[in-house]
């Protein structure tokens, strides 16, 4: 188990940061330090950020993550994190990774939206294999605006692809440890809250300063998730134990995947219900899992939304163009009016593939009409 009183203790001395290459940003007010498997995060060892950055309207710019990675189980056999943070890895020295997880192709970096010659968008490939387990994975991953200028978000498209010689189960845990510093004592992750809210027909965790609505930041997905969790470190849910840990503890590593009793739980708030747990102390994080199932040559999609800046997902579908909550003819417009085009200053490239063409355009066809108040 981690301690963050460790590195906080050197968080203003010590500020590290990784080659803008391995950056993407909007281009206004978030940039993110993505690496080819989905990860980012502080230095474990000192505190100082990677340079993940985001500026909440009314505050400074600052970095919320701890860490944000993706875990794969399969439960009572194999389990592995997609990042290639050696520090993080060894959190789990007790239960080692057996999966083994490598890069093998990017991250690829480009500026496909909004035309600011801003990397926006990368694109990677992984292998994961055990035995009788056999993955690959194309992510993509995107920072986007909104049309609200006090928002933004990241889009991850996770495309697993069973490449092994018979089916395979699993379970996709994503984590997002926020700590943030935009109030409270200085230097104090212990004062966040924790909430759930409903978007897009499912709830949703979301984690911010108490009673400041813009560092809110919420953790959704782009079609059915299995389970959430919105955690308070020391707080036992009312289903009973385990208690909850730090966002990069073993507790949901040494059980293949969200215990039984945080499933759809959020901290002070009860199961499967909207709400905020208030001004409790001591840190927090959330999650999401999906459970997956695939037979030889089949693959399925995860697309999961990371919002900064409001505890209400940026989106439910890729399709929503202009990020209002609605396909509708205004998102159709806007493809129209970008077609046939490689940058824009909207997010009409639905598909992330660098052009705008009759894809984008049969996706928000596809969607017209939906609503995430629906």
């Amino acid at each position: 188990m981690h301690n963050k009183g460790f590195w906080l203790m050197s968080l203003m001395a010590v500020v590290c940061s990784l080659p803008a290459a391995a950056q993407i940003s909007n281009g206004t007010n978030l940039t993110v330090p993505v690496d080819g498997y989905g990860s980012w995060y502080t230095n474990f060892q000192t505190g100082g950020s990677f340079g993940e950055s985001f500026q909440p309207c009314g505050f400074s710019a600052g970095y919320p993550t701890f860490s944000a990675g993706t875990f794969i189980f399969v439960e009572g056999v194999h389990r592995g994190i997609l990042t290639d943070y050696a520090p993080w890895i060894g959190v789990y020295a007790s239960n080692p990774p057996t999966l083994t997880v490598s890069l093998t192709s990017g991250p690829n970096f480009a500026d496909i939206a909004y035309g600011d010659s801003v990397n926006d968008t990368a694109y990677s490939t992984v292998s994961i294999t055990g035995t009788d387990f056999s993955l690959s994975l194309e992510l993509t991953q995107a920072a986007r605006r909104t049309s609200d200028s006090c928002k933004a978000f990241l889009v991850q498209r996770y495309r697993f692809t069973n490449t092994g010689g018979s089916a395979v189960s699993f379970r996709v845990n994503r984590a997002w440890d926020l700590d943030m510093f935009w109030r409270g004592a200085p230097n104090d992750y212990t004062n966040d809250e924790v909430g759930v809210g409903s978007y897009g027909g499912q709830l949703y965790p979301w984690q911010g300063e108490f009673n400041a609505p813009a560092t809110r930041c919420s953790l959704s997905s782009i079609g059915p998730q299995t389970y959430y969790y919105a955690a308070k470190r020391l707080h036992t849910p009312s289903g009973g134990p385990p208690t909850m840990g730090y966002g990069t503890d073993v507790i949901t590593w040494n059980n293949y995947g969200t215990p039984t009793t945080w499933q759809n739980y959020g901290a002070f708030i009860g199961y499967n219900t909207t709400g905020a747990c208030g001004d409790q102390l001591d840190d927090a994080h959330i999650s999401l899992e999906w459970h997956v199932s695939l037979v030889p040559n089949a693959s399925t999609e995860i697309i999961i939304v990371h919002t900064y800046g409001s505890d209400t997902p940026a989106i439910c579908s890729l399709a929503d163009v202009n990020t209002d909550g609605v396909v509708d003819d205004a998102d159709l417009l806007a493809v129209l009016f970008d077609f046939g085009g490689t940058q824009s200053n909207q997010n009409t490239d639905v598909n992330f593939d660098g052009v705008v063409d009759d894809a984008d355009l049969l996706l928000v066809l596809f969607e017209f009409g939906s609503s995430c108040s629906s």
